[in-house]
């Protein structure tokens, strides 16, 4: 072990010789409960390579397939059963990450057979042509799912230019006849499946001293950092192309697809700038709770539709804000066959685009009210107090700013964040966050539907954003 290592405090961290990373928190819950998220530098933004498409998520399901010690599926997931533990995995563009949440007295074991699956996989050829087919099943079901198509849709715009324009998995990696070659996975696996490649985000009662010991006899202590390794793989394109003049948007008319689906994006910024919290403030006011606007425009007022949602999301190099609803595609531009309301909120009573887009220029214009920068702030600082009743949320949280910002010694725990970044801000920073970001010249339109509008008739109602 190196002397990089800090004094006993909230957050405590140490990175190995071989340098695989470990950050550790004591939980806000008294409960004897440990949970532990491992952080693999392997998303579907380094498959830089098409025949490589879907290969970050296939080497997931690889690590569950068995190990030397634990050679099938079944022995991994009965030591897990054995002691009620949770076990889990899951792809995201930029890593992918394997979650164990389990009582204190299992975690060493928890440990060491999370090391073995992540480090000595089998990658069993059998299991590889079996496992194919499990994967291409849940790529099925995901792309029958509307809003996941309007996801891959606005990435695709959003991102265009760079590798976080791919999905994760999608039907057409799995329909390219060089997709996940076996030797290619393998390649990819042992090159990017290393410690040193490893982060270790740990909640728990026990001591971090004691946590350290538990690691040295795994998988994750030993071996040697390779760094020529990695670069076999080319880096990731991080090149955003320029918001082209006119505003870009795209249709899809998806047969089957009764509900239309239709959603704004704007580029934003990177995970390092705190602009991000600004952002959160402004996501809860627009759709972040029952008295967002809207909800109260959409749905109370208009009687519009159901559901209305905003998303944000952060990488090292930009960010994505993204205001999405479904609703009756007679009612998407139109509102044909709802009533008026006695007292149209944005009048006149239209449908959801238009509504949308008089919110939005109502936004930039004004800002958002006191009102409506406490009601924010409280809903943000209440929700935070009762997520960390799960200590997951730390763990979490600790590994993301590790992972993206790779600074420990100066990262915020997750039970501080409300008053060192929420607390302070005033209506008028919130404007400016609103001007800075929700503008045309940063603005990306999608909708999905087998009624979908034209895109010309889109485009014309979104044209009168002046934001």
């Amino acid at each position: 072990m190196n002397k990089r290592s800090q004094p006993p405090q909230s957050l405590q961290y140490h990175i190995y010789d071989n340098g695989f990373r470990i950050i550790h928190e004591t939980p806000a819950n008294k409960l004897p409960i440990t949970c532990i998220r491992i952080f693999c530098n392997l998303g579907s933004i380094h498959e830089t390579d098409q025949s490589y498409h879907g290969a970050a998520h296939f080497i997931e399901h690889m690590c569950f397939k068995g190990t030397p010690k634990l050679p099938n599926t079944n022995e991994i997931s009965t030591k897990y059963d054995e002691v009620g533990a949770y076990i889990n995995a899951h792809t995201e563009k930029r890593y992918t990450c394997y979650i164990v949440k389990c009582h204190n007295d299992n975690v060493q074991q928890s440990i060491q057979i999370l090391a073995d699956m992540m480090n000595h996989s089998l990658f069993d050829k059998r299991e590889y042509t079996k496992e194919k087919h499990v994967v291409l099943e849940e790529t099925i079901l995901l792309n029958d799912q509307p809003e996941v198509i309007l996801f891959h849709m606005i990435d695709r715009m959003l991102y265009k230019g760079s590798s976080y324009e791919y999905p994760i998995d999608t039907m057409e990696y799995h329909q390219h006849p060089k997709s996940l070659n076996y030797e290619g996975l393998v390649e990819m696996y042992k090159t990017f499946y290393q410690p040193s490649q490893m982060i270790m985000s740990i909640v728990s009662q026990i001591p971090f001293a004691r946590v350290l010991q538990m690691i040295r006899p795994t998988a994750f202590f030993k071996g040697k950092p390779n760094p020529n390794a990695i670069a076999k793989f080319p880096d990731p394109n991080y090149y955003l192309e320029p918001h082209p003049a006119s505003i870009p948007c795209t249709v899809l008319r998806k047969k089957g697809v009764q509900a239309t689906y239709f959603g704004i994006g704007f580029r934003t910024c990177p995970h390092t700038n705190p602009d991000k919290y600004g952002i959160d403030i402004v996501k809860q006011v627009i759709g972040g709770y029952m008295s967002s606007r809207l909800f109260k425009i959409l749905r109370q007022a208009q009687g519009l539709t159901y559901s209305s949602k905003v998303y944000a999301e952060y990488f090292e190099h930009t960010g994505k804000f993204f205001i999405y609803i479904s609703v009756d595609h007679r009612k998407i531009i139109e509102n044909v066959g709802t009533p008026a309301p006695a007292k149209p909120a944005y009048a006149p009573p239209n449908g959801v685009i238009p509504i949308i887009i008089r919110m939005l220029n109502h936004l930039v214009k004004t800002g958002i009210t006191q009102k409506e920068l406490e009601t924010a702030k409280g809903f943000l600082q209440g929700n935070m107090m009762l997520s960390s009743e799960n200590s997951d949320n730390q763990g979490f949280h600790n590994g993301i700013e590790y992972l993206l910002y790779d600074k420990p010694e100066e990262i915020v725990p997750y039970t501080q964040l409300y008053d060192r970044f929420y607390k302070a801000y005033t209506k008028e920073q919130i404007h400016n966050i609103i001007r800075r970001y929700l503008n045309r010249s940063n603005m990306y339109v999608v909708c999905l539907g087998e009624n979908a509008p034209a895109e010309s008739a889109i485009i014309r109602e979104c044209a009168k954003f002046s934001g």
